[in-house]
């Protein structure tokens, strides 16, 4: 009776998003390597699905949070090449290099990067309101 549902949670295991438990245990747990590990991840779906799947946009924020909280601000700039390829007519990827800048101190080119992405598509919860308030906020600093 369970053999089924079994075999299809098995079967689609991988393909699931960035899970709770697999960001606590596997990802924050890196040293370094979080892009790495997405872009790993994402691999292994392509090869068992056949196809080539985008990055989904939770998947991009779990991996912002754990830079964030690993405090490895230069991946930003890998994830936001990723976001680039991943996402081209979307914020996130000048989101990204706006969160690498200003978390590296560079508020000027921080704020230019927000700015730029407010000429993009939003995506998630970036909105082009969120963009702007970021840059004016770091010009004002």
């Amino acid at each position: 009776m369970h053999a089924i549902p079994n075999a299809l949670y098995f079967f689609f295991n991988k393909y699931q998003p960035i899970s709770t438990i697999e960001f606590q245990e596997k990802i924050v747990t890196l040293p370094s390597g979080y892009v790495d590990y997405l872009i790993a991840k994402y691999d292994e779906i392509d090869q068992i699905m056949g196809n080539k799947n985008t990055i989904r946009y939770s998947d991009f924020k779990a991996i912002e949070a754990a830079i964030l909280k690993n405090k490895a601000y230069n991946e930003f700039e890998k994830l936001a090449v990723l976001a680039k390829k991943m996402h081209p007519k979307s914020m996130l990827a000048e989101y990204h290099m706006g969160m690498m800048y200003e978390n590296t101190g560079d508020n000027k080119k921080a704020a230019k990067a927000y700015q730029n992405a407010f000429q993009l598509n939003e995506i998630g919860n970036l909105t082009k309101d969120m963009m702007l308030k970021k840059a004016d906020q770091l010009r004002t600093k």
